[in-house]
C-alpha cells in the first residue's frame, strides 16, 4: 500500500441497486461496465452515457464470507509473503523490525501479529487481531501492552494483514470487498493488489480510508514508465457518507484494456490499463497504522485511538463466465499423481467451454469472448532446476548460490531448502508420465551450470550432463518436445566467489563456455534452447535488494 496523494473529488449518488442484493457473493453475475474510450488519464464517472454500458457476464473465482477464523482455511497468510520489488519496501520498521511484518515507507507505526507470531520472543506471543463474528471479520489495531514493545520492535501498535500471496492470484476480473471504513486519527485501513511475481508496481489500491475523515476513501492506479523508471500514480477521494457505519462494496475490474471502480457495483472512476499489468495479481486486506505522507492518517499520537477496527463482511474474486483462458493460481496440497488428475480435468473442462462457443456459432457475440488458439499452437510445463532436482550432493555436482542463500539463517522464513525438493533428479521418469498424462507436448526444463561444471568453468563433469541426456531421451520416448534454459538462477557459487558472479565479464565467458559445451552435446535432439531466464529479475532480486540468491545489496550505479 503505497502512499498517495489522490487528486479529485466526487460524490456517489445513492445507488440503484439494493443493500440485500450487495449481501452475498452470487456464484455467477452481470456487472455494468463501461465500454466507451478510456484514456490513460483516469476519470471520474460522474455522468455516463448509458449508450456506453452493458452488462459483463462473471463466475465466481474466490469468496471468502469469514464465517471461521480466517487462518484455518489455508486461504490467507497474515504476513506479506513475498518480497517486493522496490527497495524501500523491505517490509522493516522500527528500530529493525521483523522481516514480512510492515512497510517502512509509509512511516506506519504498527506491526503485524497472529497468535503463532512470537517476534524478539522465544515463543509465540499468542496476539490474534483477526475476530469473527456473526460471519464478520474484524481486524483490530490496539496500543501494544508496554511489556510486549521490546519483543514487538517497539511498534506502537499491533494489527492485523491478510493476502492471498501462493494461495489465490488471478489476471483479469473482478475484485470486491465488502466493508466498513473505520475512522479515526492515524487510522488506514485498506484492501489492494499487487502482482504475484512479487514485483511493484504494478499496484491497485480498491479501497483506502483517509483516517480520520469520515466518509472519505481513495481509489488508485500505480505504475512505473519504463524510459524514466518514474512512478505514477492516478485516483481520486470519493464521498459515501455512511462508510464508517454501513456496510457497502468497493471494487474493481481489471479487463485487458481498462480499470474499473465500484461503488456498490456502480462505475465511479475508470483508466486505461497502464503497462506492466501483465503478471496475476494477488488480493490484501489489512489494517495500517499510522503514515509519513498519505492525507488524512498522519502519525500517530495522543489523540490516535486506543483500539479500532476493520469490519470486512466478505472478499470476492470473479472472472469473465466466458473466459476459457483463465489465469488463476491456487495453491492446492495434492500428491503427484492427483495433481496430473486435476490438471487434466481442468483441460478437459478449457475444451469443453470451446466446444461449447464453437457450437453456439462460433464467436461469442461480445467484446470479451475469448479469440481462439493457433492450431499450431503448443501446449506445455514448465521448472527449473533447484526447485525440483534436489540431489545436491550427489554424481559431482557443485554447489550454487541458492545452495549457499537457502541454507544462510534468515534468509527462507520456513528454513526450506531445495536438497531434496521434488527428487526430479531420481524421479525424472515418473515426472515425465505425469506430464505426458497432462496430454501436453513440451517441457522447459532448466540445466544446473554446477552439476555440468562444478566449478563454474575448467573441468565438465559427464554425470552431470548424463542426467539431462537420459531426461531429454525420456522426453521425446513419450512423444514430449524438450525445451531447455540454460540459466534459471543457480549460478555456480565458486564463480561468485572467485570474480563475484553476474558483477564480472568473467561470468558471461563462463556462461558461453558453458552454453556451447551443453548445445554441443543435446542439440542433435533439443531443437529449442532458451539462455537466461528473467534477467531484469534475478539481477534486481539477488544483486540490488538481497531478496534472492546472492542476497547482495548493490547500489544502483554498480548494477549498471
Amino acid at each position: 500500500m503505497s502512499a498517495l496523494a489522490a487528486i479529485g473529488l466526487c460524490v456517489v449518488p445513492a445507488p440503484d441497486i439494493a443493500q440485500d442484493d450487495l449481501d452475498g457473493a452470487l456464484a455467477s453475475m452481470s456487472l455494468q461496465v463501461t465500454t466507451d474510450p478510456s484514456t490513460i488519464a483516469c476519470r471520474r464517472l460522474e455522468t455516463i452515457n448509458p449508450a456506453s454500458l452493458v452488462f459483463l457476464p462473471l463466475r465466481r473465482t474466490f469468496n471468502e464470507d469469514f464465517d471461521e477464523h480466517p487462518l484455518t482455511n489455508g486461504r490467507w497468510v497474515p504476513h506479506y509473503a513475498g518480497g517486493a520489488a522496490w527497495p524501500e519496501a523491505r517490509y522493516w520498521g522500527g528500530d529493525g523490525s521483523d522481516f514480512k511484518r510492515k512497510t517502512s515507507a509509509n512511516g506506519e507505526q504498527q506491526i503485524y501479529v497472529d497468535p503463532r507470531y512470537a517476534g524478539r520472543a522465544a515463543a509465540p506471543l499468542g496476539l490474534d487481531p483477526f475476530k469473527v463474528k456473526d460471519g464478520v471479520l474484524s481486524i483490530v489495531a490496539s496500543r501494544t501492552p508496554p511489556e510486549l514493545k521490546p519483543a514487538l520492535f517497539n511498534n506502537e501498535y499491533i494489527s492485523g494483514i491478510l493476502t492471498t500471496q501462493g494461495t489465490f492470484a488471478q489476471k483479469h476480473g473482478y475484485f470486491e470487498i465488502r466493508a466498513k471504513v473505520p475512522v479515526g486519527h492515524a487510522v488506514w485501513p485498506a484492501f489492494w493488489m499487487l502482482a504475484d511475481d512479487g514485483g511493484w508496481p504494478p499496484e491497485v489500491d480498491v479501497l483506502e480510508g483517509r483516517g480520520e475523515k469520515p466518509g472519505d476513501l481513495v481509489m488508485t492506479t500505480h505504475w512505473r514508465i519504463p524510459s524514466t523508471q518514474k512512478i505514477q500514480s492516478c485516483g481520486f477521494d470519493f464521498a459515501v457518507g455512511d462508510a464508517s457505519s454501513t456496510f457497502h462494496t468497493y471494487g474493481v475490474l481489471w479487463e485487458e484494456d481498462r480499470l474499473v471502480y465500484f461503488i456498490d457495483r456502480r462505475p465511479v472512476s475508470d483508466i486505461k490499463v497502464p503497462i506492466g499489468f501483465d503478471d496475476p495479481m494477488y488480493m490484501i486486506v489489512n489494517l495500517a497504522i499510522g503514515s509519513k505522507f498519505f492525507l488524512g492518517v498522519g502519525p500517530v499520537d495522543a489523540e490516535s485511538p486506543p483500539s479500532v477496527a476493520f469490519e470486512i463482511d466478505r472478499i470476492s474474486a470473479y472472472q469473465n463466465r466466458y473466459a476459457a483462458g483463465a489465469e488463476i493460481a491456487m495453491a492446492i496440497d495434492v500428491s503427484r499423481r492427483d495433481l496430473a488428475k486435476l490438471a487434466g480435468l481442468a483441460a478437459l473442462g478449457a475444451a469443453a467451454r470451446v466446444s461449447a462457443a464453437e457450437n453456439e456459432g462460433g464467436a461469442l457475440a461480445d467484446r470479451h469472448a475469448p479469440a481462439p488458439f493457433p492450431k499450431d499452437f503448443l501446449w506445455g510445463t514448465a521448472t527449473s532446476s533447484y526447485q525440483i532436482e534436489g540431489a545436491v550432493d550427489e554424481d559431482g555436482r557443485g554447489k550454487s548460490i541458492w545452495d549457499t542463500f537457502s541454507h544462510t539463517p534468515g534468509k527462507i522464513e520456513d528454513g526450506t531448502t531445495g536438497d531434496r525438493a521434488n527428487e526430479h533428479y531420481h524421479r525424472y521418469k515418473e515426472d515425465v508420465a505425469l506430464i505426458k498424462a497432462l496430454g501436453v507436448k513440451a517441457y522447459r526444463f532448466s540445466i544446473a551450470w554446477p552439476r555440468v561444471f562444478p566449478e563454474g568453468t575448467g573441468q565438465s563433469n559427464p554425470k552431470g550432463l548424463d542426467f539431462y541426456n537420459r531426461l531429454v531421451d525420456e522426453l521425446l520416448a513419450n512423444g514430449i518436445e524438450p525445451y531447455a534454459t540454460l540459466y534459471h538462477w543457480d549460478l555456480p557459487q565458486s564463480l561468485q566467489d572467485r570474480v563475484g558472479g553476474w558483477q564480472s565479464s568473467d561470468t558471461s565467458k563462463a556462461f558461453a563456455d558453458y552454453a556451447g559445451y551443453v548445445a554441443a552435446r543435446l542439440t542433435d535432439r533439443v531443437k529449442n534452447i532458451f539462455t537466461v531466464n528473467e534477467v531484469g529479475r534475478f539481477l534486481n532480486f539477488g544483486y540490488g535488494w538481497g531478496i534472492d540468491a546472492p542476497g547482495l545489496r548493490l547500489s544502483t550505479a554498480q548494477l549498471n
